[in-house]
C-alpha cells in the first residue's frame, strides 16, 4: 500500500485514471511537495503527506469499555480474575455476572420509584463477539452456583416431592374407586354421601402442594416453552446462552409465512404484565408477574440477520438489552505459562456469595406465585435516579444523540434503576462467610449503587450507539466497510513483508490482493464486486486508486492507496490492544500485594 500520497486530481473520481510509471512519479513529485511515496521502481524519498483531506466517517461509534469497578469487592474480583484466565474481555464477565445476580433474585423483590410504578430485577444483557472468543469458558464458570444450586435442590425436594405425588395417586384412586360405587348404587342418599365425599377428595388433592424444583437457566427453547417453565417456577426463569439461541431463532424463523411470537418474551422483560397463553391441543397457562432474565453472547453476524427484520425491530425487543460490543482481542492473548490460573479463593468467594442471593426469599410464597419484596430508593439514589432521567429526556429529543435509537434509550433509566438494585443487595453479601444481612431487603438503594449503575450506563451508550448502527446501516456500507478493513489487514501485511504478490520487484498493494484477502466474503467472488467498494471509500476519502499502464499482455490491475489517517486511527486502537496484553494480570497484582502487605492495594492495581 502507498499509505502517504497527497490528494490525486483526476477528471472524474469515479473513473480510474490511468498513467505511466514515469507520469505517476512525475505526479508525485509535483503533488506531494513533501508527501513520502513508495518506491516504485524510482529513487522517490519525500517526508509523510499532510495533503489529504480528512476521512468521512462511517458513523463508526468506538466502544466504551465497562467499568468493573461496578460491581461489589466479591463480584469484580471473579470478573477480573476470569477475564484473564480465559483472555476475554472483562465487559463479557460483568454483564453475565450481572444477568446471574438477576436470576437469583428475580420475583423476590421489586424496586418502588413511585406509587403506581415499580420496577423488577430482572434483567437483559447482551455481549456482542466474534466466533473463537471462549464465551463458553466465561458462561460456565459464571453460572456454575445456579448449576449447583439446581441441583442441591433436587436432592432436598426429591423425596418431598415423591412423597406428594403418591399421597396424591392414592387420593385420585379413592376418587375413581368412589365414583364407581356411586354409579352402581340405586340409593339417592348414599349417591349424594358419595358424591360429597368425592368432592372432598377433590378439594384435598387441589391444595395439596407439590414442592417445585427449580429449572432456573434454559437455552435452546421456543417462547411457547418458556411459558411453561415459567408457570413452574414462580414466574420466573433465565436465558443464559453463550450462543445466544433466542436471537438465532428470531433472525431465522421471524418471518411474514412463520412468525415467532415475541409477545411472552417481551411481557418477561416488563415484570409485571399478566400473561396468558391458549392453545388448541394444550391447557391455558397464566402467569401473573412474568420475569424473564436474559443474558447472552451473539455474533457479529446474528445481527446482520436480524437488521432485514423489520418486524422485529418493530416489536422492541432489541431496546431491551443492555449491549456491551468490546473490541475482539482475539490475536492478541496471551499464551501459554503467560496465562494466569483461575484463583480458587476468588472463585469459591464468588460461589458463596451467589448461592447466598439464591437462596434469599420473597416476602411471601402462595401456591404458583411469589409476593415479593418492596426495595425504596435512599434520598441520594432518587437524586441520582432524576437527573439521570432529565439527561436522557433531553439526549431523545430530535436533536438530541440518542434519537435515532429511542426504544433503547427510552429503557435505559429503567434498567439503570434494575441495576443499582442488583448491585445494592449483592454488596449487602458477605461473601467470605456466606451470609447476609437479614434485613437484605429493608434497607434502600444507596447512591453508591445508583452512581455505580449510572457509571454503566455511561459505558453503555456508545455500545448501544454501535449496534443500532450496525442495524440501520446500509448493505452496501456495510460491505466498504469490511472492504476498508481489508485493506488495512493488507496495510500491516505489506508493514511486515507478507504481501502475497509483488509490483515492479517492490511490494505492493493493488486490486488483486484485495481480492484474495476478501477471500470467504460471499459478496465478494470476483474483481467486479470490488467495484461499489472501493467507489464508496473513494468518495470518503479513505483512499485512491491509481491505474497503471499496460506494458502488454494483462492489464495490470489498479493500485489501491489508503488514506494515512485512517491508518494512523487503526493504529491507535491497535495500541491500545497492544497494551493490554502487556499489562500485568490482575491475579499478579494480587500476589504482589499479598507479598508486601504494607503496599497499598489502590497502589497496585489500576482504578
Amino acid at each position: 500500500i502507498c499509505n502517504s500520497f497527497g490528494s490525486f486530481a483526476a477528471k472524474d473520481p469515479n473513473e480510474l485514471h490511468m498513467i505511466s510509471s514515469e507520469d505517476f512519479k512525475d505526479n508525485m513529485k509535483g503533488i506531494l511537495s513533501g508527501a513520502r511515496a513508495v518506491d516504485l521502481n524510482s529513487e522517490i524519498e519525500v517526508e509523510d503527506s499532510t495533503e489529504w483531506p480528512d476521512p468521512i466517517p462511517f458513523n463508526d461509534y468506538e466502544s466504551k469499555e465497562i467499568p468493573v469497578e461496578i460491581l461489589p469487592d466479591w463480584q469484580q474480583d471473579f470478573a477480573r480474575n476470569l477475564s484473564d484466565f480465559t483472555q476475554t474481555p472483562v465487559d463479557m464477565s460483568v454483564l453475565l455476572i450481572l444477568s446471574a445476580t438477576a436470576t437469583a433474585l428475580a420475583n423476590k423483590a421489586v424496586i418502588e420509584i413511585k406509587n403506581g410504578y415499580q420496577e423488577p430485577f430482572n434483567l437483559w444483557t447482551c455481549t456482542v463477539l466474534p466466533p473463537a472468543s471462549r464465551k463458553s469458558a466465561v458462561f460456565k464458570k459464571i453460572t456454575q452456583p445456579i448449576v449447583d444450586y439446581e441441583i442441591e435442590q433436587e436432592e432436598k425436594l426429591g423425596p418431598e416431592i415423591s412423597m406428594a405425588k403418591n399421597e396424591i395417586e392414592i387420593m385420585e384412586s379413592r376418587q375413581k374407586k368412589l365414583q364407581k360405587q356411586a354409579v352402581n348404587s340405586d340409593r339417592p342418599t348414599e349417591r349424594q354421601d358419595i358424591l360429597e365425599e368425592i368432592n372432598r377428595i377433590d378439594m384435598d388433592i387441589q391444595e395439596k402442594e407439590i414442592p417445585k424444583l427449580p429449572r432456573l437457566i434454559a437455552n435452546d427453547i421456543t417462547p411457547e416453552k418458556i411459558a411453561h417453565l415459567l408457570k413452574n417456577n414462580f414466574g420466573r426463569l433465565a436465558l443464559l446462552d453463550s450462543e445466544g439461541t433466542i436471537f438465532k431463532i428470531m433472525a431465522g424463523r421471524y418471518s411474514s409465512d412463520n412468525q415467532v411470537s415475541l409477545e411472552i418474551i417481551n411481557k418477561g422483560w416488563t415484570g409485571s404484565e399478566f400473561l396468558r397463553v391458549d392453545r388448541v391441543s394444550n391447557p391455558s397457562i397464566t402467569v401473573k408477574n412474568p420475569a424473564i432474565t436474559q443474558g447472552l453472547t451473539v455474533q457479529p453476524r446474528i445481527f446482520e440477520a436480524l437488521k432485514q427484520k423489520e418486524s422485529f425491530k418493530g416489536e422492541g425487543t432489541i431496546g431491551r438489552f443492555l449491549y456491551s460490543i468490546p473490541e475482539s482481542n482475539i490475536g492478541n492473548r496471551l499464551t501459554g505459562d503467560e496465562v494466569p490460573g483461575l484463583r480458587q479463593d476468588i472463585y469459591k468467594r464468588y460461589k458463596r456469595g451467589m448461592q447466598v442471593l439464591l437462596n434469599t426469599e420473597p416476602k411471601e410464597e402462595k401456591k404458583e406465585e411469589w409476593e415479593p419484596m418492596t426495595l425504596q430508593l435512599s434520598p441520594t439514589a432518587r437524586e441520582i435516579r432524576n437527573k439521570l432521567a432529565a439527561d436522557i429526556e433531553t439526549r431523545l429529543g430530535p436533536e438530541g444523540d440518542l434519537c435515532f435509537m429511542r426504544e433503547w434509550g427510552g429503557k435505559l433509566v429503567g434498567n439503570v434503576t434494575r441495576v443499582a438494585g442488583l448491585i445494592h443487595i449483592a454488596a449487602q453479601i458477605d461473601a467470605d462467610s456466606g451470609r447476609s444481612d437479614r434485613e437484605l431487603f429493608n434497607k434502600p438503594i444507596t447512591g453508591e449503587a445508583m452512581q455505580a449503575a449510572r457509571t454503566l450506563a455511561e459505558a453503555l451508550i456508545p455500545n448501544a450507539k454501535k449496534l443500532f448502527d450496525l442495524l440501520d446501516t446500509d448493505p452496501k456500507t456495510s460491505l466498504a466497510k469490511y472492504v476498508l478493513d481489508r485493506i488495512i489487514k493488507g496495510k500491516d501485511m505489506e508493514e511486515a513483508g507478507e504481501l502475497p504478490e509483488k509490483f515492479d520487484g517492490k511490494e505492493a498493494f493493488d486490486r488483486n490482493i484485495l481480492l484474495k484477502l476478501c477471500r470467504g466474503k460471499k459478496e465478494i467472488q470476483k474483481p467486479q464486486d470490488l467495484k461499489e467498494p472501493l467507489k464508496l471509500l473513494e468518495e470518503l476519502n479513505c483512499i485512491m486508486r491509481v491505474g497503471r499502464e499496460s506494458t502488454g499482455g494483462r492489464p495490470p490491475s489498479d493500485l489501491i492507496i489508503l488514506n494515512p489517517k485512517v491508518y494512523a486511527q487503526y493504529t491507535q486502537k491497535t495500541q491500545k490492544v497492544s497494551d493490554k496484553k502487556t499489562s500485568v494480570p490482575f491475579v499478579d497484582k494480587v500476589d504482589a500485594v499479598c507479598k508486601n502487605k504494607t503496599e497499598d492495594l489502590t497502589g497496585v492495581i489500576e482504578i
